[in-house]
């Protein structure tokens, strides 16, 4: 992608539609200019299906036990 995890990762986050606001944390004065940084990365559509893809939460109990039983 061209940009740190924390741009990427803010870039992201600004393209989910439930998401309003991006709070970042700092430790030293170079992290908020590289979390300001982050509103210039653009991420293309397939970065954002390749994040999409693997963020994506597995499935958890009883929803696959339920999923298995009407494929069957």
């Amino acid at each position: 992608m061209g940009a740190s995890r924390r741009c990427s990762a803010h870039g992201w986050l600004s393209h989910q539609t439930a998401v309003t606001s991006v709070l970042t944390g700092a430790k030293n004065m170079r992290q908020p200019q590289a979390s300001l940084a982050s509103a210039e990365v653009a991420l293309l559509p397939a970065q954002l299906a390749e994040l999409r893809a693997v963020t994506i939460p597995p499935v958890s109990y009883p929803q696959w036990m339920i999923e298995r039983q009407y494929q069957a």
